[in-house]
């Protein structure tokens, strides 16, 4: 089953949201003080804004597999992933939630890839 526009639209939306996300938590460690930690996530946020270029410049129209799942999927990464972020302004657990933090963004690559890959 192909995925609709709109579902590729949806996509790329909520990979744009985690990747947002991962810049305010950024900012948020740099304010912490946190550079290395910061360094670390920015790579991540890079990685993902590579991955989001590379399938804004490829034809969408070409994706196949399951529009639902990968939404789906998005979406959980990046409710998980602000549950982190607010963990760490909170000061909870802050190195726990920022493994958490990096491996969220980790899954909105690998789902990114993903979907570049599923590409024709």
């Amino acid at each position: 089953m192909a995925m609709t526009q709109e579902s590729k639209q949806e996509v790329i939306q909520r990979l744009l949201i985690g990747n947002q996300k991962a810049q305010i938590l950024e900012i948020s460690l740099r304010f912490k003080g946190k550079g290395d930690e910061a360094d670390k996530v920015a790579q991540k946020a890079g990685e993902l804004s590579s991955r989001i270029d590379t399938l804004l410049s490829q034809v969408l129209e070409d994706w196949l597999g399951q529009a639902d799942a990968i939404i789906q999927e998005v979406k959980d990464a990046n409710t998980s992933l602000q549950q982190s972020i607010r963990k760490i302004k909170q000061g909870v657990k802050t190195t726990e939630n920022l493994v958490k933090a990096i491996g969220f963004l980790d899954d909105l690559i690998a789902t990114a890839t993903q979907i570049a890959g599923a590409i024709v």
